[in-house]
């Protein structure tokens, strides 16, 4: 089983705390398969993001939501492996899947799994490369 750590709430929420078009589709499918998390770089408690998550019912596909608040100052290669130790899983079964190139390469050079999502219409193609991952065809 895998943990996808995702980094995307731009992606999956507009400025006016909206889903975006194809976000409940998306985790439908990456839930259906994975466990998922949430994380964001936020002065806010996790429970700020968790609430905006079920407004647009999307919650329901999060295991968990956390904030750079709880666990360290930004999103980093800690705070996902505390992420990870948290949620009872093995750096080696994560996948992070940020839009933030910078954040992508870190984690890459701290050999965390990372996919990186280059557009807002990205998360529609999420769910189909984390099958190639976890089935070992893809290796970002």
């Amino acid at each position: 089983m895998w943990l996808v750590v995702l980094d995307l709430i731009p992606a999956l929420l507009t400025d006016s705390l909206e889903a975006v078009d194809g976000a409940d589709e998306a985790l439908a499918a990456i839930s259906s398969r994975f466990h998922i998390v949430a994380i964001a770089d936020s002065d806010q408690a996790g429970s700020t993001l968790r609430r905006a998550l079920e407004d647009t019912e999307l919650g329901v596909y999060f295991d968990a939501v956390n904030t750079a608040a709880s666990l360290g100052p930004a999103v980093s290669p800690r705070v996902v492996r505390r992420m990870a130790a948290i949620s009872g899983f093995g750096i080696e079964q994560v996948v992070v899947v940020t839009a933030r190139p910078a954040l992508s390469e870190t984690l890459r050079r701290s050999r965390i799994t990372t996919l990186l999502v280059e557009d807002a219409d990205g998360i529609g193609a999420v769910p189909a490369a984390l099958e190639e991952i976890a089935s070992g065809r893809l290796n970002p």
